[in-house]
């Protein structure tokens, strides 16, 4: 790096941080008036668009009382703003006011310690700002302070028209964004505000940024004074499903690459208030120091809150903004609006959340998460093999696995679990340990289980809720390369020293990289009373580490339990559930087998299913890091020309159907988004991107003629529901995938991903398709056969358990056990 961009680098950074985390502080720590740094300016309150979210544009016209730029001069040389760093200029719509460049030129002169100018426009007027926007950018060089344009962007094409109430509003606008990315050196960012009018598409606008290579801030519709939306607030609220969907989305953008280190913290704030009611903890510059400026001259504490504390028309802004009155209204805003706020105003990210983030990245907390509990866990081999056994019916289960991050395969895992206990103990109780628990909430809402505890995965909560739990039951997932295994042992090993039942359930063993996780596994298993594994490799790993057989047992994976409840009632979730404005809707079991070998009820055109994740680079360890990255790319590239080909060849429709849809474990839209925007015939090819119960997963997957899948739980739920199903095994070869095939006799359905050839795979998608009935009768047998093993799965472990508490009740007669 040369040394004058070393230099500027410096001191550009070196002047943030220095400003953000030193100055500040000392000025309020002396108890010295802090001056605000930051300016929002409403340059006019006159709008020409018509938002869902706004009633600005039904103001009549007052620019004529505007502020003029001689006393914009006059205001700004005040003492109030001498200390600002950043302007930023809003509306209405700024550039529909033609003086727009002289009210810049008279900030700019005004406010010697400006670092940042902002406008916020809806973009609509591109060839006015082709004219005006070089001339500001000139003027800010000239100050050296950086120009930027925060561009309005609420969806994709119609989404966008429909939220800003003027038809062709996207094209306008698209049009100036790629004007200002492509031809200007002018900084952007996109402004895009949720709403229910939008929300259910908030991922696809997501993924078109990224992708465009513009950054994007996502804000959530709010009750603005000034905007006078606050009658309609009620249409503005994110409420149930969509509540949820924004949780996640946020979740998501919080730990997202594009994310930068402020709006993550904000992000993660937004989030907790939603699902948790914390409050907002990402603090705000109008909090500390920021202010608003009215277009008539009014001042403010906030540009959403507050009342006017003076004009500066007639007197000193400083006067006004430090008076008593002044600190009366910032303390009553402070009261009554800052603490649920969820604007996306904010300050500084805290230093030590930056510090976290940095561990994190670096992967330190896991590294000593790791440690203590792999330390633990030899420990507890010196240990008594457990405490003396509670006594009692067992009616109270802890359930722990990989929960908060599920899945929809992880969801029918969990459901096929409770399902089955309360086949046995119709009265039985649950609490469900989570990494995430207003994920996991959710989850069991979808699954009818809203009475089920969930509890955060804390240690010391673990141990105090067991002394009201019966059993602790791990349910589900994979036994493999996952440090959260030693997690899991942990509990175990308190489990047991309060002489509380332990039970493995449905689990997969291997495939193992490494040792020390081998050994994890397997000192969670040998601390287990019970063990039920879903195939036979897995069974026969467990039988070879020397456990115990008679307390193994070989059953199927618990979702296949969850998906008969399912097809029996015909309960996948009804259409109503999504809006037709939005997503196309899910269509119930019962509808599936009333219109025909599953063809689409609106097209009469075949449906072909892509169930398709990206390849995570701990199943391809026989490459090296370039040839990973090629065959990575090879593989987008390989989905995106099947599809097109399929669209052809069957004339069919194709449908991206996710598995996932949070960021840990790869979020499965990322990829299916790319295959729909590249592929040929892309009108034909639905990628959904809103987020989904198993219910509704299981709809989308049955609707369709044949299912092309990659994901475990794509291949079960596709095989379970009688869905003719390709299957793509992303361990090349000899996988879970494979394994699961091979116990339903149909090898000949699996394709390992190292053997994909474009031309063999049309023609097994054809040859499916060709008999498909007769391989969903075969399935149908299949699945009928596979599903007393399933429950046994659970059955089996959960009959030990009561066998344990009547065998405990015999030897304490004293003690009444009921059931």
């Amino acid at each position: 790096m040369p040394s004058s961009t070393l230099l500027k680098s410096l001191k550009r950074y070196g002047g943030y941080f220095y400003h953000e985390y030193i100055a500040w502080n000392v000025r309020k720590a002396l108890g010295r008036r802090v001056y605000p740094a930051m300016l929002n300016f409403s340059l006019t309150g006159f709008c020409n668009s018509q938002c869902v979210m706004c009633n600005v544009w039904m103001f009549p016209d007052q620019r004529p009382i505007e502020l003029t730029p001689d006393e914009l001069y006059t205001a700004f040389r005040d003492p109030l703003f001498q200390n600002l760093r950043h302007w930023g200029v809003a509306g209405g719509e700024p550039f529909l006011r033609k003086d727009i460049a002289e009210m810049c030129e008279a900030g700019l002169r005004a406010l010697p310690r400006l670092e940042t100018l902002t406008i916020s426009t809806h973009g609509f007027h591109t060839r006015r700002m082709k004219e005006i926007a070089p001339r500001i950018n000139d003027l800010c060089k000239a100050h050296g302070v950086r120009f930027r344009f925060s561009v309005s962007l609420d969806g994709v094409g119609e989404v966008h028209d429909r939220v800003r109430g003027v038809p062709g509003a996207f094209n306008r606008t698209w049009e100036t964004i790629k004007w200002i990315r492509d031809e200007t050196d002018i900084d952007l960012v996109i402004g895009a505000t949720l709403s229910p009018y939008n929300i259910r598409e908030a991922f696809d606008l997501w993924h078109f940024c990224v992708r465009e290579n513009v950054p994007t801030n996502f804000r959530i519709a709010t009750i603005v004074e000034r905007l006078g939306n606050r009658e309609l607030l009620n249409q503005m609220s994110v409420k149930g499903r969509d509540r949820y969907a924004l949780a996640e989305l946020f979740e998501n953008l919080a730990h997202h690459r594009a994310s930068p280190m402020e709006r993550r913290f904000f992000y993660l704030s937004a989030r907790r208030n939603l699902t948790d009611g914390v409050r907002r903890f990402a603090r705000c510059r109008f909090m500390d120091e920021g202010l608003f400026l009215h277009e008539q001259g009014g001042v403010h504490h906030c540009a959403v809150y507050g009342q006017s504390v003076g004009n500066v028309r007639e007197g000193s802004g400083a006067a006004m903004f430090f008076s008593d009155h002044g600190e009366m209204l910032r303390q009553q805003m402070f009261r009554d609006a800052c603490g649920t706020c969820l604007h996306d105003y904010r300050t500084r990210t805290p230093l030590k959340e930056v510090l976290a983030v940095a561990a994190r990245r670096f992967r330190l907390p896991q590294m000593v998460n790791l440690g203590i509990n792999a330390s633990l866990t030899a420990l507890s081999q010196w240990r008594p093999a457990r405490a003396a056994p509670k006594s009692g019916p067992r009616k109270h289960y802890m359930v722990i696995g990989w929960y908060g991050t599920e899945t929809a395969g992880d969801k029918a895992i969990l459901g096929g679990i409770m399902h089955t206990i309360r086949q046995a103990v119709p009265d039985a109780r649950f609490t469900v340990v989570s990494s995430l628990p207003f994920y996991t909430r959710n989850t069991l809402q979808e699954l009818g289980e809203s009475e089920a505890q969930v509890i955060d995965y804390d240690y010391a909560e673990i141990k105090r809720r067991l002394a009201d739990v019966d059993a602790v039951l791990v349910g589900g997932g994979p036994m493999m390369d996952l440090i959260g295994v030693f997690d899991l042992v942990r509990v175990f090993d308190l489990a047991r020293r309060q002489g509380v039942y332990t039970a493995v359930i449905g689990v997969g063993i291997g495939p193992f990289r490494r040792k020390l996780m081998r050994w994890g596994v397997r000192r969670l298993l040998e601390l287990a009373d019970a063990i039920s594994v879903r195939d036979q490799p897995s069974y026969q790993s467990v039988l070879d580490w020397g456990i115990p057989a008679e307390k193994v047992t070989l059953g199927a994976d618990p979702a296949i339990v969850y998906l008969h409840t399912l097809t029996e009632a015909a309960k996948v979730y009804p259409a109503q559930v999504l809006p037709e404005r939005t997503t196309p809707a899910v269509v119930p079991v019962a509808a599936i087998h009333a219109s025909g070998n599953g063809q689409h009820p609106h097209t009469g055109r075949p449906v072909i299913g892509i169930a398709v994740r990206d390849w995570p680079r701990k199943y391809a360890v026989n490459l090296s890091d370039q040839e990973y990255t090629a065959r990575r790319a090879w593989l987008q590239q390989f989905w995106v020309d099947l599809a097109g080909r399929l669209v052809e060849s069957l004339d069919a429709d194709i449908r991206l159907i996710p598995m996932n849809t949070l960021h840990i474990g790869v979020d499965d839209r990322w990829l299916q988004a790319d295959i729909r925007r590249q592929a040929r015939h892309h009108d034909r090819i639905t990628a959904h991107s809103y987020s989904y119960t198993a219910g509704e997963i299981a709809g989308l997957i049955e609707g369709c003629d044949v299912l092309i899948g990659m994901r475990f739980h794509s291949v079960v739920f596709g095989t379970t529901l009688g869905v003719p199903t390709l299957a793509i095994d992303y361990t090349q070869g000899g996988g879970k995938v494979s394994g699961h095939m091979h116990a339903l006799e149909m090898d000949n359905q699996v394709v390992s991903i190292d053997q994909l050839d474009l031309e063999q795979m049309v023609k097994l998608v054809e040859r499916t398709f060709k008999h498909r009935v007769a391989l969903t009768a075969q399935l149908q047998q299949q699945a009928a056969a596979v599903l007393p093993t399933a429950e046994r799965t659970v059955a089996t472990p959960l009959r030990l358990a009561l066998d344990s508490a009547r065998r405990e009740q015999l030897s304490r007669p004293d003690v009444l056990y009921t059931n």
